[in-house]
């Protein structure tokens, strides 16, 4: 038996659609894009509120924001080296999603402006090992 709530299907649709939606809106800037629900959710969902905000006017700054040298996570997973390390798993994260080039550039929705960045920066301090899990 399903316990999907019908609110639940409901606004799954609705942000469905409204991804959809974004999505040529942001075609118009390039062809290229193909954001969906079904695929990178939280990178289709960021791309689709920047590009609801510059539709009602105000200008926008979507910041994917990668923190390097981070050796306290490596239990999870090799860290971000440096830029280079990061700028290449993002491109390679979002292909076929939309284009890396429409990055670092300026782009205009009803002449107001929206920026698309890729940035990073060192880690302030490691973070710290994980914590033993308590036995019940």
């Amino acid at each position: 038996m399903d316990n999907t709530s019908a609110n639940s299907v409901e606004n799954h649709e609705r942000i469905g659609k409204a991804i959809k939606e974004a999505c040529i809106g942001w075609q118009c800037i390039d062809n290229q894009v193909n954001i969906s629900r079904d695929s990178h959710y939280q990178l289709a969902n960021r791309l689709a509120f920047t590009w609801m905000l510059a539709k009602l006017g105000f200008p926008v700054v979507l910041l994917y924001l990668g923190f390097t040298g981070d050796k306290g996570i490596e239990d999870l997973g090799t860290p971000f080296s440096d830029d280079s390390d990061w700028q290449n798993a993002f491109a390679q994260y979002v292909t076929g999603t939309i284009p890396i080039d429409l990055f670092g550039k300026r782009h205009e929705f009803n002449n107001v402006p929206v920026w698309l960045l890729s940035r990073s920066r060192p880690v302030i301090g490691v973070s710290p090992p994980p914590r033993p899990k308590k036995s019940l």
